[in-house]
């Protein structure tokens, strides 16, 4: 007997089928944390980006501010995303649509609506063997037997997918290179798991070796964004405390190898994440003597990281490295929502004169309108 595609699709009771839809749309990773936090379907939660208990007047305001459709559903999934259980412990049910970057992802939920909905109904509606994928898709393998079985019977999927279509079988595995100043995370596909053998086999380097340099060149950069970022907000009765480093990641996605003669060029792409935090000490307006501020500040950059080898001079270190900041990402998040911000307001005046002119063609003028340009007295 075929099955019933839900109605709506909306936060509820049984959220699996949502859960793993939601995973699939924000690729397989916390939207809080970002790619810097990757997650399994048994590590997932369920997250309303707009708090589900915000009071009816917020609501109103975030839709009037925002330019949210009237009937926003805050249990849809426009306002809903992926979250590992620490971030969702952090944000519990905190407001912070007054900041850019938590709109941005508000923006990025809008987006991923229909997709999500479209593949909730597909699996509500899909054969018997769809139906025994996602349930082995969404099993809980917290426990030890869990993972056996899983272990010992997903091989057999596995193959049987390659020998319909190899270019399937694709699969993103996550390594973590501690370095004394930061943890990078590589996300690989299967080249780039090539490439991380290839440096590890042939040029006989470490990860850690063949990344150490880059990133101590990126984290310069970062650090030097951040103090500058911090300094700015000093004024000239202030004194800015030492900048402290709370959390430095950066997460690798993507990996090349290109070879020309003798040399060996491994070229990784991805984003760094810093998050900073100081004290400005000033005069207390309130009383005498001094006052400390906390404040923090983070960057958010794409990056680029290139190692190279002379194939003739035997294994070791890249004797070559190049980086390269090739965005902003936190200020493009900014200035894109600016400019949204800019957009819908744009359409609210618009609509605000496209009602005016209705109201004018059928009913008239406004009274005080209809004496205007009259002079004199009687």
């Amino acid at each position: 007997m075929a099955r019933e595609a839900p109605a709506t699709v909306r936060y509820d009771r049984d959220n699996r089928l949502l859960r793993l839809a939601l995973l699939e749309a924000w690729d397989w990773c916390c939207y809080w944390a970002g790619l810097r936090h990757p997650l399994t379907y048994s590590d997932a939660r369920i997250d309303h980006i707009i708090p589900q208990d915000v009071t009816a007047a917020r609501l109103a305001e975030l839709k009037h501010n925002l330019s949210l459709p009237a009937d926003f559903d805050i249990h849809g999934p426009a306002n809903l995303a992926p979250i590992c259980h620490p971030c969702n412990t952090e944000k519990s049910n905190g407001d912070f649509l007054d900041v850019p970057l938590v709109v941005g992802k508000l923006r990025r939920a809008q987006r991923y609506e229909q997709k999500v909905i479209r593949r909730v109904r597909d699996q509500a509606t899909a054969g018997e063997v769809a139906t025994r994928l996602v349930n082995a898709a969404t099993a809980d393998l917290s426990g030890p037997q869990a993972r056996r079985e899983f272990l010992e019977n997903a091989p057999a999927v596995v193959q049987t997918l390659a020998l319909i279509d190899e270019d399937a079988v694709d699969f993103r595995v996550t390594r973590e290179v501690a370095l004394e100043t930061a943890l990078v995370r590589l996300t690989l596909d299967g080249r780039g798991r090539t490439v991380c053998s290839v440096i590890e086999d042939i040029c006989g380097c470490t990860l850690a070796e063949a990344l150490q340099d880059g990133v101590l060149s990126l984290l310069a950069q970062a650090d030097a964004q951040a103090e500058s970022s911090l300094e700015r907000r000093r004024r000239e009765t202030n004194d800015l405390g030492p900048i402290g480093t709370d959390v430095l990641v950066v997460t690798l996605t993507s990996a090349q190898l290109r070879r020309s003669g003798s040399r060996l060029t491994a070229t990784f792409t991805g984003e760094l994440y810093g998050s900073y935090s100081a004290t400005l000490t000033g005069t207390n307006q309130l009383g005498d003597g001094l006052i400390d501020v906390p404040v923090t500040d983070s960057v958010e950059l794409a990056v680029t990281i290139q190692a190279s080898w002379d194939l003739t001079g035997g294994p070791g270190m890249p004797d070559q490295v190049q980086t390269e900041i090739t965005a902003d990402l936190h200020q493009d998040r900014i200035a894109d929502e600016y400019d949204q911000h800019l957009a819908d307001e744009y359409d609210r005046l618009q609509a605000q004169a496209d009602e005016a002119l209705r109201f004018w063609e059928a009913f008239g003028p406004p009274p005080g309108d209809a004496d205007e340009g009259a002079t004199g007295t009687t």
